[in-house]
C-alpha cells in the first residue's frame, strides 16, 4: 500500500505515520527537523525522516515490515559516525547498530523534565533497562522510561490536562 503524503503544522510529510511522529515529538517537547540531510556512499543515497535537534541523532519512521535494504540505509548513517533511531507503526523504538536493530526507549529525566531517546545498553539483575545518563548532563538518575512513544504522548497530554506531576521512577522489564 502506497503511503499518502500528510500535512502537519504546515509541513508535508511522506505519510500519516511520519506526521504522527512529528506531532508526538512536538507534544513531548523534542525539537526536530524533517528531512534534514542526505547521506551517500556505497551506491546508497539516503535522507532520514528527522533529525532530533538538541542531541543530534537521526530518526527514521517505518510503517511496514523492515527490509534488509532499509538496514543498508541505516548502516550508511552509522558508518559515518552518526546515531539513528527508528520508530515503527505501533510506536516502538529501535536503535540502528551496524547490521542490526536493537531495542530503544523513550526516557524522561526527572531533573530537567526533558524527553530523549536512548538505546538500551543492558538490563540489571532485576530486569530493569539501563540507559545512558541524561542527554543534558543532569546528575539525577531518576527517570521515567517508556517503550512506546505513542503511550508516552498519551500520558503527557493526560498529565498536562490534569496538571498532575509525573510519577516516581519507573523501569520497564525485558
Amino acid at each position: 500500500m502506497q503511503a499518502k503524503p500528510t500535512f502537519y503544522n504546515g509541513v508535508e510529510y511522506d505519510s500519516a505515520l511520519e506526521a504522527k511522529y512529528a506531532e508526538s515529538f512536538d507534544t513531548l517537547g523534542i525539537k526536530f527537523k524533517p528531512k534534514p540531510y542526505w547521506f551517500r556512499g556505497n551506491g546508497v543515497k539516503y535522507n532520514p525522516d528527522f533529525m532530533l535537534m538538541e542531541h543530534g541523532p537521526f530518526f527514521e519512521v517505518k510503517g511496514y515490515k523492515f527490509e534488509r535494504t532499509e538496514q543498508r540505509k541505516l548502516d550508511l548513517v552509522v558508518h559515518q559516525g552518526k546515531q539513528i533511531f527508528m520508530g515503527d507503526s505501533n510506536g516502538f523504538l529501535y536503535a540502528a547498530k551496524s547490521g542490526e536493530l536493537c531495542k530503544a526507549v523513550l526516557v524522561k529525566c526527572l531533573s530537567c523534565l526533558r524527553w530523549y531517546i536512548s538505546d538500551c545498553q543492558e538490563a540489571d539483575k532485576d530486569g530493569r533497562i539501563l540507559v545512558r545518563g541524561c542527554m543534558n548532563g543532569c546528575k539525577n538518575s531518576r527517570k521515567i522510561i517508556r517503550e512506546n512513544i505513542f503511550d508516552a504522548v498519551g500520558e503527557q497530554v493526560f498529565v498536562r490536562e490534569r496538571q498532575w506531576p509525573l510519577g516516581k521512577y519507573e523501569a520497564v522489564r525485558w
